[in-house]
């Protein structure tokens, strides 16, 4: 049986991953979300959340700071480039996320 000496000091790391923070870009009341299909689909999302102040006919503001975020997006992928092409690919959807009236 391996004794504890046999575990490495430092741990190897086989996948790299961030938190994306989703800004809300919008101000106004929810007529249309776009783009939360298509991040679930992305190579390297492992999972997600919508918070659930926003709803198609709630009203939001303009993210300004970490607490007024519309929720996350885990990226995982043991290939770097992967992780940031569709975090690139994720901030340019936040743009237009969300259409208000």
């Amino acid at each position: 049986a391996p004794s504890f000496d046999d575990i490495p000091k430092l741990p190897s790391l086989n996948y790299r991953g961030i938190i994306v923070n989703l800004a809300c870009y919008a101000t106004g009341i929810i007529t249309q979300i776009n783009h939360l299909d298509e991040i679930t689909q992305l190579e390297s999302t492992v999972g997600m959340e919508l918070y659930p102040d926003f709803n198609v006919g709630d009203s939001i503001q303009r993210t300004k700071d970490i607490r007024s975020d519309c929720g996350w997006v885990h990226l995982i992928h043991e290939d770097e480039e992967v992780i940031k092409k569709d975090y690139d690919v994720i901030c340019n959807w936040m743009k237009t996320m969300f259409v208000v009236r």
